[in-house]
């Protein structure tokens, strides 16, 4: 909550199978849909989630846990 309460964003955030890798990418609250095609962008084995920034909460997640 911290790290991602900054305004209405989106957050996608992966972490590559495998590796000590993550990525983090920030989107405006009007950039959903673009969110949600990062996210789906991700192979399916890796940790990935969609995180709501104003509010932490999950939006979507696959991978390992």
């Amino acid at each position: 909550m911290k790290t991602f309460g900054e305004g209405e964003k989106f957050f996608v955030i992966n972490h590559e199978t495998n590796t000590i890798y993550n990525d983090v990418v920030e989107f405006d609250k009007s950039r959903l849909d673009q969110a949600i095609k990062s996210y789906n962008g991700f192979p399916k084995d890796d940790a990935t989630l969609l995180v709501r920034g104003i509010d932490g909460q999950f939006l979507l997640k696959k991978g390992d846990k």
